[in-house]
């Protein structure tokens, strides 16, 4: 589905990989270590944590489209409070620009890469 103010996001899954216990299989959040989820509930309030996770469920591909009003459905936020999440993230480092003029990388443990 084509969304206007999409973002292209890509995924380092180096730093992906890192986040997930040893013997972790299947859906990432059964598998994520306490540990680094922790600081990321700490940071991030709930509509941040919400567009966090939806950039969590990509990471199984190299690269995916923000859209804000596709998470109006989803999560049932405005697409305001979506852009503004968005925005959260990436003034915390979670998303950073890459040389791809509407493009960001996605650092799954924020400034803690």
């Amino acid at each position: 589905m084509n969304y206007q103010n999409q973002k292209q996001i890509f995924i380092n899954k180096g730093e992906v990989s890192q986040l997930y216990n040893k013997e972790g299989e299947g859906e990432f959040l059964h598998s994520l270590s306490w540990n680094e989820l922790l600081p990321v509930l700490n940071e991030l309030n709930g509509n941040e944590f919400k567009v966090w996770m939806y950039c969590m469920k990509m990471t199984g591909k190299d690269n995916f489209y923000y859209a804000p009003a596709a998470l109006v459905n989803s999560f049932n936020m405005s697409e305001s409070t979506a852009q503004r999440a968005f925005k959260k993230l990436e003034e915390l480092k979670y998303l950073t620009r890459n040389q791809n003029k509407n493009g960001y990388d996605f650092h799954p443990r924020g400034p803690r890469t």
